[in-house]
């Protein structure tokens, strides 16, 4: 499990359609070079040799790609959405461990837009009504 606390789902389908074209076509980074957009961004984290231009650089980049940006506050593991080395990627350092999943951009935005419709439907005075 990921997290135990509800989100404002509207709030994370915002950031994703907002982000919608950087996930789904931005290319990897320079600076990204482990195997994995989560491995790289800890990577130059640890590094001693990164510049303020490429901290910036990753904070835009982050701003774009990293879920924990949608829900900003929440105490939650940076997860990445983005072009990965063989396409779509969905990768987080968790416990020191990094995870990542090859994902096809098109179905999951298809898929987000069907959660989406059906939340906005049973959403009554801000909650979710159960059936």
């Amino acid at each position: 499990m990921l997290v135990d606390f509800n989100w404002d789902a509207k709030e994370i389908f915002d950031w994703f359609e907002r982000n919608r074209r950087y996930i789904c076509t931005e290319e990897r980074p320079a600076w990204c070079m482990e195997p994995t957009i989560a491995g790289s961004v800890e990577a130059v984290f640890e590094s001693d040799e990164v510049d303020d231009a490429c901290l910036d650089e990753i904070y835009n980049y982050r701003l774009r790609h990293d879920l924990r940006f949608a829900v900003r506050g929440a105490k939650i593991p940076s997860v990445y959405f983005g072009c990965g080395v063989a396409g779509g990627e969905v990768s987080a350092v968790i416990g020191g461990e990094v995870f990542c999943i090859s994902v096809n951009f098109s179905d999951f935005y298809f898929r987000l837009g069907a959660q989406k419709k059906y939340i906005s439907e049973r959403v009554v005075r801000n909650y979710l009504e159960e059936q």
